[in-house]
């Protein structure tokens, strides 16, 4: 084994140095210094600068819809760290979700969604904005009353809606630009003009360029009723039938057996039922597609799309006369139940369409007998109470495939609600007269938001893409570091860090991106305190005989937690953290935190009102609080359901609830239920245990009493999967809830005991702060898995720069550099760090221990300010003697506790440890490492005139090890640059001799590793000698080494492998010092 002191056991061949302090020794300079900056980043990101509009932005690969749209984008980087991403449209902050990108709308609270594991988001499209609780507001001069229709029947096929989901956020005035008068002047109702101006989409024109307008014609019935579709000739709606008709066949016509020509008796051009789109039957043979109808006036002749009506076995014989029918499949009947004339084509009674219907859309509800509803465009009128339509923006497409009810009347569904609006493409509305018609000069406006880019919009992203992280990388050019980092900010204490680096002179930054210490904080209130008019805080609980706690409601003890509008949390507290809660004072409005008891969060079983009530009033569990889902989702509940076993499995059955297909693949959540010898189980795991069992191992196959129905047997009965109960079980207690629809939403819920202590008084608010699901495993502890991949890296100075946990992380990374300038890793390096704000003169040289309040967040306890972390308490008191905590030659500890710097063209204060950025800076840039950084002028920041301190402060602070900086000029002036060790020897406190010994044995290793892998022979010891001594040579020639001796090469006695090299050298010393004896008197 080798025989190298620090090292144990095997290691790999090497060449290995050891330095040792003499009492007295030398000067030598070195290479560049690397400096390494840690601290947090994130990318910054324009993804669109200049916007087209009008859909012609965005990336067709995030688009679920295969187009941009201008609402689908694409990070450059991904996958992005969950909760890191802002989105700002032109310079304004964006409130945003996470999921999953699909062609599904999502929240319209909602600005936009982020798929963090693919970088594609989607901006929320156009709807009709909210004006006092409607969509739209009227002019207040308007003469008329009525009104633009709102009507929500056919959600989510609305009367009042944006069609166009790329439109941009504008406002549109429509106005009555005309009426028809009577004989008295006076306007007629339902023939008003009016014309809709957006203020970005301006007047909207057709392909001909005549202004789009609307009339005052809207028009509602519950009594549609739509033919069916599936098979033409079997579910079509009979427009027209009869016998007599004859086939025309053509001398040429080589297929004998069909005929693309059909001849009936009478004029059904002039009856207008049939139309071209529509199926003729003849005699039962498959129908065949109108292509076209013209009459002479005695007969109609009916072209087919292809020559393919036939008896397919037989011939046609043209003397031959055949019973026919015509089908249509996109018929809208306004009331069914009136005829309508078969030679004339009108209805028995009058209807409501007029041929100024056509090309109006008809907004239709979802219907009992299977029609989903929808948007339809009249295509036309063949009379007035019957239109056919076409979908809405595909008019290829008619009504999907419904077979006719079972009465086979041609009719699939009937008892429609429909309306008949008109749209521009864009906006959709429907004006309806009132009782006073409208007047020229009468306006309603309509608000559409939006976040579909519109022309000159700027889109920009800022993230933490999941590669950047503990990702050390070199950047010899501060744009290329910001372009990959961020800018320099406050919190991009990276990018602001490498920054002073680089004012500082460096050539190089190697730059290491970190997760924070500790999970991110939300705090957000959840109840406001009364305010001085006495609205809002806690109303407290009444009852018959006064304020009791035993009359609180569940209403009153469970707060929703809103979702943050920054950072894409979810609102919902990681359930393996605590929330702490502050109680807000009506009176002072001072906090006061409190500390109840944890209880499990998101328990299935406290999913619905009654079970909520019972655990708020348990005794097991007195003066708890707990977090619960919001119950949304819960779709039915009761107190007699039944679980047993019989052929067809395990089912649950119940009458309170009337099963159907929907409740297929639900779960049925049971709280309580009875054994057969009348046993009562109210435990969630022992329920579970009784339902589900042991699995092979004896460990309980679930803890959650849920049973999740496979099937439906009847209303009242359902089996459900995975169940294996050994007996039957009665009056259960259950809910039923839907996890399709799992909400988003997490409420806080109190036990009444807050309430009865007095903890909750009344007026008072509630604050929280707590761990987001979405930050609760973004954090590197100390930054370990950092400073491990640091190891990797090339690096003489680490400047970590934390935000959180600062004693901490600066603990970490003076270990790291101890350990990692040992004999066996061979990569030596100096922590560059310093004082936090707060620490105070006293504190760093030990006459008095600090509070933490004065230092901000304490340090390893989550807090987010001085109050949460209980200020005032002596028991958090901090020793930060700079002597009792660092006494290494590895670290460099900098003084004041903070300094001024220009951020982003403001003044901040920042912490001091930040000069030793510009410290690491200054060194860096000089090739000669035994220049001392004492009395050096570092750039970058400012330092005000309470940080000068009197000479006796400044001797304290240098003997406990701190290296300070007074004010200069443009900067600092460093007073004495030293480590922080406490040897006693100079060659340990002086930077410069740390980096000339580190220098020293790099040089040496690299001349020597050469002779790894050769073979020893008599000469080897010699030829060794000779070239360290070449080496000590050059370098005192050089000014590096002023004086060695002492060269002494020879085989190790224990392993013969080992070569030992031992030498002395004096390092080149600092001037310090100068002292001028004088002695006056007479010569």
């Amino acid at each position: 084994m080798a025989n190298i002191p620090g090292i144990s056991g095997f290691i790999q061949p090497g060449a290995f140095a050891r330095d040792r302090v003499m009492s007295r020794g030398v000067s030598i300079p070195g290479g560049v210094r690397i400096v390494c900056v840690m601290g947090e980043g994130l990318r910054e990101e324009t993804v669109v600068a200049s916007a087209a509009g009008s859909g012609k932005d965005g990336s067709l690969e995030a688009s679920p819809t295969g187009s941009g749209d201008g609402r689908y984008f694409k990070l450059n980087n991904a996958p992005v760290i969950s909760g890191r991403t802002e989105i700002r449209l032109n310079g304004s902050l964006l409130y945003g979700k996470e999921e999953s990108i699909t062609e599904d709308p999502f929240g319209s609270e909602f600005d936009f969604r982020l798929d963090p594991e693919t970088g594609f988001f989607e901006l929320q499209g156009a709807s009709i904005g909210d004006q006092d609780g409607q969509g739209f507001s009227a002019g207040t001069t308007n003469v008329g009353n009525g009104v633009l229709v709102e009507n929500d029947t056919c959600d989510p096929f609305n009367t009042l809606d944006i069609l166009d989901e790329t439109a941009p956020a504008e406002r549109w005035t429509i106005r009555c630009v005309s009426v028809v008068r009577d004989s008295n002047g006076d306007p007629i109702p339902g023939l008003a003009t009016f014309t809709a101006v957006g203020s970005e989409s301006g007047q909207v024109y057709d392909s001909n360029g005549n202004a789009l307008v609307f009339n005052s014609s809207y028009y509602t019935s519950g009594a549609g009723a739509i033919s069916g579709s599936e098979d033409p000739e079997i579910d079509g709606f009979i427009v027209a039938q009869g016998s007599g008709g004859s086939v025309s066949m053509s001398e040429t016509d080589e297929t004998p057996e069909t005929t693309s020509t059909f001849v009936v008796p009478g004029d059904l051009v002039a009856a207008g039922q049939a139309v071209a789109g529509d199926h003729l039957c003849v005699d039962g043979y498959v129908g065949v597609e109108i292509e076209s109808l013209t009459s002479d006036g005695v007969n109609t002749t009916i072209a087919l799309v292809t020559d393919s009506l036939g008896p397919a076995e037989d011939i046609w014989n043209e003397d031959d006369e055949y019973d026919w029918e015509v089908r249509a499949t996109n018929l809208l009947i306004d009331d069914p139940t009136v005829a309508h004339d078969a030679v004339t084509g009108l209805p028995d009674s009058a209807g409501s369409f007029t041929s100024a219907d056509i090309g109006k859309t008809v907004v239709m509800c979802q219907g009992s007998g299977g029609f989903p509803g929808g948007r339809y465009v009249v295509s036309a009128v063949t009379s007035s109470r019957r239109v056919r339509l076409h979908q809405l923006g595909d008019d290829s497409s008619g009504f999907p495939d419904m077979q006719q009810r079972d009465a086979a009347d041609g009719i699939a569904d009937a008892g429609l609600i429909f309306h008949l609006v008109q749209n521009n493409g864009i906006l959709l509305f429907g004006l309806r007269e009132g009782s006073i018609p409208f007047e020229v000069g009468d306006k309603f406006f309509v608000k559409v938001e939006s976040r579909a880019l519109a022309q000159g919009d700027t889109l920009e992203a800022q993230y933490i893409y999941e590669g950047d992280l503990n990702d050390p990388q070199l950047f010899v050019e501060a744009n290329d570091l910001f372009a990959k980092h961020g800018i320099a900010t406050e919190e991009n204490t990276l990018a602001l860090g490498s920054q002073m680096v680089f004012e500082n002179g460096a050539p190089a930054v190697l730059a290491l991106q970190c997760k924070p210490p500790v999970p991110r904080r939300t705090s957000v209130t959840v109840l406001e305190k009364q305010n001085s008019l006495g609205e809002g805080g806690f109303a407290h609980c009444y009852g018959d005989e006064g304020k009791s706690a035993d009359y609180c409601d569940i209403d009153d003890l469970r707060f929703l937690i809103p979702r943050p509008t920054t950072g894409l949390r979810n609102g919902r507290p990681d359930p393996d953290s605590r929330v702490n809660i502050f109680i807000v004072d009506s009176t002072t409005g001072k906090e006061t935190q409190v500390f109840p008891n944890k209880v499990d969060f998101y328990q299935t079983q406290l999913e619905s009102d009654i079970q909520q009530d019972v655990w708020a009033n348990s005794s097991d569990n007195a003066f708890s609080y707990t977090i619960v889902n919001a119950a949304d989702n819960i779709v039915a509940s009761g107190d007699a359901g039944d679980i047993d076993e019989d052929s067809g499995g395990v089912y649950f059955t119940t009458p309170e609830v009337d099963f159907d297909a929907s409740h297929d693949g639900m779960v049925v959540v049971i709280t309580s239920m009875d054994d057969p010898e009348g046993n009562v189980i109210t435990d969630s795991e022992e329920i579970a245990l009784a339902l589900f069992g042991l699995d092979d191992e004896g460990e309980p196959v679930s803890t959650d009493p849920e049973l999740t129905i496979d099937s439906i047997s009847d209303d009242s009965k359902v089996y459900v999967a995975n169940a294996s109960p050994e007996l039957s079980y009665s009056n259960a207690q259950f809910f039923i809830k839907d996890i399709s629809t799992n909400p988003d939403d997490a409420m806080l819920l109190f036990h009444k005991d807050l309430v009865g202590s007095g903890v909750l008084k009344e007026g008072d608010g509630v604050r929280i702060s707590y761990v987001d699901e979405n930050d609760a495993d973004y954090f590197d502890t100390n930054w370990f898995n950092a400073l491990e991949a640091l190891e990797a890296a090339d690096a003489q100075i680490v400047v970590p720069l934390p935000s959180q946990a600062i004693s901490s992380i600066f603990r970490a990374t003076v270990n790291h550099c101890e350990n990692m300038s040992s004999i066996a890793n061979r990569k030596e390096r100096v922590a560059f760090i310093g004082a936090q704000m707060g620490v105070t003169t006293d504190a760093l040289t030990g006459r008095k221990e600090i509070a933490v309040e004065d230092i901000g967040i304490l340090e390893g306890i989550q807090g987010d300010d001085p109050e949460e972390i209980l200020d005032g308490d002596v028991e958090d008191l901090v020793n930060f003697k700079l002597s009792d905590n660092y006494t290494s030659n590895r670290c460099v500890y900098f003084y004041p506790d903070s300094i001024v710097r220009n951020v982003a063209g403001t003044n901040v204060a920042l912490h001091g440890f930040y000069m030793a950025a510009a410290a690491a800076g200054y060194l860096s840039a000089k090739q000669n490492v035994a220049i001392p950084l004492t009395n050096k002028t570092l750039s970058g920041f400012a330092l005000t005139r309470d940080k000068v301190f009197r000479p006796l402060i400044l001797n304290s602070l240098g003997a406990v090890g701190a290296t300070v900086v007074q004010p200069v000029t443009g900067g600092g002036a460093v007073l004495a640059g030293r480590t922080t060790s406490q040897s006693g020897y100079v060659e340990d406190e002086e930077i410069s001799i740390i980096f000339i010994r580190d220098a020293v044995k790099k040089i040496l290793r690299d001349s020597l590793k050469g002779y790894i892998g050769g073979v020893q022979s008599a000469d080897t010891n010699n030829l060794v000698s000779a070239r360290v001594n070449s080496i000590m040579s050059a370098l005192t020639s050089q000014g590096l080494v002023t004086t060695y001796k002492n060269i002494r090469v020879e085989q190790d006695k224990v392993d013969p492998r080992q070569i030992n090299v031992y030498l002395q050298f004096s390092p080149a010393y600092p001037i310090n010092y100068v002292f001028i004896d004088i002695e006056v008197g007479v010569i």
